[in-house]
């Protein structure tokens, strides 16, 4: 029966007729905060040569302000676009909206927003502190060792939960 499964696949794929697929490349855009009004914005679309690109464009909000001109190159196979706009309100408004949706959705059917909201602002204040208790460590050479250190405490305690979830082991 197993044989007979590998020849009918066999034959299947000798005398299959080739197909062929459209190109998926898609094009990428970028908005990178560097203040708290203004973005650096990055478009790449695809491209052929020199020459030719995909007639795709970015269209902004026409509150955005753009501070510098759009500098645009082509590569290998893609036409890059940089510039930097201004957007006081909204963008930043757009991004804030869409990461407390995220968090909020997160929260447990039948539990205070309050306390959730209270608990997640504790908990964003002490991982800022043990972010920045990180970076005071890591200007000695004693802390960097301690940091090198706590690193591979955690890549162990990785591998072992990983050994015994997948039944290296018991």
């Amino acid at each position: 029966m197993r044989w007979r499964l590998l020849r009918i696949i066999f034959l299947i794929a000798a005398f299959a007729p080739p197909v062929v697929a459209h190109e998926a490349r898609p094009a990428y855009l970028e908005l990178r905060q560097t203040a708290v009004d203004t973005f650096d914005v990055l478009w790449k679309v695809p491209a052929l040569g020199d020459t030719m690109r995909l007639g795709l464009y970015v269209r902004l909000p026409e509150t955005c302000e753009t501070l510098a001109e759009p500098r645009g190159r082509f590569t290998a196979d893609a036409y890059i676009e940089r510039w930097r706009i201004r957007h006081a309100k909204a963008l930043v408004a757009f991004f804030a909206l869409f990461h407390g949706h995220a968090h909020g959705t997160e929260l447990p059917a039948g539990q205070s927003g309050l306390l959730y909201s209270v608990g997640f602002v504790i908990a964003t204040g002490l991982l800022h502190a043990v972010g920045i208790g990180i970076g005071t460590l890591h200007r000695w050479p004693a802390g960097r060792v301690l940091l090198r250190t706590a690193g591979a405490g955690v890549l162990v305690g990785g591998l072992f939960f990983l050994g015994r979830s997948i039944g290296w082991l018991a």
